[in-house]
């Protein structure tokens, strides 16, 4: 869930909530969710503390703490921030297999939020709590991705209103953010899903490479030039709507 040297990325770094919350072999599977995709490659890089085989007891033969090999050896840490993520013991969604052991719910969770074209719930409040439990590790903090998919580009305006929103708040709580970096400059070929994904505040012509500015890249570019965003900005945005589009199975 990362790389080393001077850049961590906490990837995915989406919230990781249990799908019930009555449950407590749900609860243990977030636990672990977390641990593994949030804490252990950190735990590793800025303390030093490996963790072998993910067990967080740091009492097995392979584990080592405070390594100086490694401790020491991040200048900041990226997070890559899109959603809440439903975690859940035995639930449907998309099993993943030793050493995390638990079920993932990135789709579909019937909370009545707005969704992308990925499916995936828009929740900037998230990213304000996914800095907060990152700061916790004492480093600069730079949001290295950040944005959805929107073919019609309908939803990113407000969308990245809301998000730097909640990133000023977190940075009003003493969270130490050095930047920004919205995902993506231009539409991308995203993995299964192909060129359905239109994550970019850039169209681009596959023929001819040119590129063209989504109505987007004005709301962008006016929050950069005064360098704040506001609720009345917020408040001022058009309403999401629904996605006409779904780049997912």
């Amino acid at each position: 869930m990362g790389r080393v040297d001077t850049l961590v990325a906490k990837d995915p770094a989406d919230l990781v909530n249990p799908f019930d919350p009555t449950d407590p072999d749900d609860a243990t599977a977030v636990q672990r969710v977390d641990y593994i995709w949030n804490q252990w490659i950190l735990n590793a890089i800025v303390k030093g503390n490996w963790d072998d085989d993910f067990d967080q007891a740091y009492t097995s033969p392979g584990d080592v703490m405070a390594d100086p090999t490694l401790v020491g050896h991040a200048d900041f840490i990226g997070v890559n921030y899109y959603s809440d993520t439903l975690i859940s013991a035995s639930h449907g969604g998309i099993k993943i297999p030793a050493p995390v052991e638990a079920v993932v719910i990135e789709r579909d969770m019937g909370d009545g939020r707005p969704i992308t074209d990925f499916g995936w719930d828009i929740y900037p409040e998230g990213l304000g709590t996914v800095l907060d439990e990152t700061a916790q590790y004492g480093l600069p903090m730079m949001i290295t991705e950040n944005g959805l998919a929107d073919a019609p580009d309908a939803n990113r305006a407000r969308f990245l209103l809301e998000h730097l929103y909640q990133l000023g708040w977190a940075m009003q709580r003493g969270d130490q953010v050095i930047g920004y970096v919205h995902w993506a400059l231009v539409d991308n070929f995203e993995w299964a899903n192909g060129y359905c994904p239109h994550f970019g505040l850039f169209s681009y012509d596959k023929t001819t490479g040119v590129r063209t500015a989504k109505g987007s890249v004005a709301t962008y570019s006016s929050i950069i030039a005064s360098g704040r965003v506001t609720t009345d900005d917020v408040a001022a945005a058009a309403a999401y709507v629904p996605p006409p589009t779904e780049c997912y199975p």
